[in-house]
């Protein structure tokens, strides 16, 4: 299973650590790099967009603080580019997926989300 954060921050980078012990390979990206001696001892692969990211995972999560850059990142189209039954879950209630709540077709993306 390949499972990716979409920022790698404080809170990221803890569900990567919570992560690490578990039988995945893991994926991020983020606007910083984090340093190597983290990406080897966490084995993460590094992605500069989000977009190669999410063709590649079952299981994407997003970290990332609502800004400008972020507030509309999952829209239909990149959302279409996931994996077939790929799963997204968001962290608390930063980022709108309103939109993309619509029921998908048997088998597509679908969207859950976590609360605090």
């Amino acid at each position: 299973m390949e499972v990716g954060t979409v920022a790698a921050g404080r809170i990221g980078l803890a569900v990567l650590r919570r992560l690490k012990p578990f039988d995945v390979k893991l994926h991020y990206t983020d606007r910083h790099r984090l340093p190597e001696n983290v990406e080897k001892e966490l084995g993460v692969t590094y992605h500069q967009n989000v977009e190669s990211m999410v063709r590649v995972c079952d299981v994407v999560t997003i970290n990332a603080p609502l800004h400008p850059e972020t507030e509309h990142l999952f829209n239909d189209a990149l959302i279409s580019k996931m994996k077939r039954g790929a799963y997204l879950v968001k962290y608390g209630a930063r980022q709108d997926l309103r939109p993309r709540r619509r029921c998908p077709r048997a088998g597509e993306r679908t969207v859950r989300r976590l609360r605090r």
